[in-house]
């Protein structure tokens, strides 16, 4: 199974591509669509991408994790794995989710 992301900036937006090839069947993923997205936690428990930013001049960061149901969340830590809380600068993500047997892909 091969992973692989992509991150672009446009204007005030950051679009990140994931894709997943290889035996994408023997993955468990979550697309149920009965309920609306909604931010989560515990993303990283079950299947889940993730998206880490930081500042070269500092030691805190910022964490997103995308869910291909469309859960999502983010995370400040004060340094690695420390302090961490709810980051609330973001009221909500998009999340666009594709499959096929031997591809699955999220876009945010």
């Amino acid at each position: 199974m091969s992973v692989n992301g992509i991150v672009t900036k446009k204007e005030l937006c950051l679009h990140a591509l994931y894709r997943v090839t290889g035996d994408v069947q023997s993955i468990m993923v979550d697309t149920n669509n009965s309920r609306l997205p909604a931010r989560q936690n515990g993303l990283w428990e079950m299947t889940c991408f993730e998206l880490f930013i930081k500042d070269s001049h500092s030691s805190q960061y910022l964490e997103f994790n995308f869910a291909p149901n469309g859960d999502w969340n983010a995370y400040h830590f004060t340094d690695y794995r420390r302090d961490m809380r709810e980051f609330d600068g973001i009221e909500r993500i998009n999340i666009q989710f594709a499959q096929s047997p031997q591809v699955f892909q999220t876009l945010q």
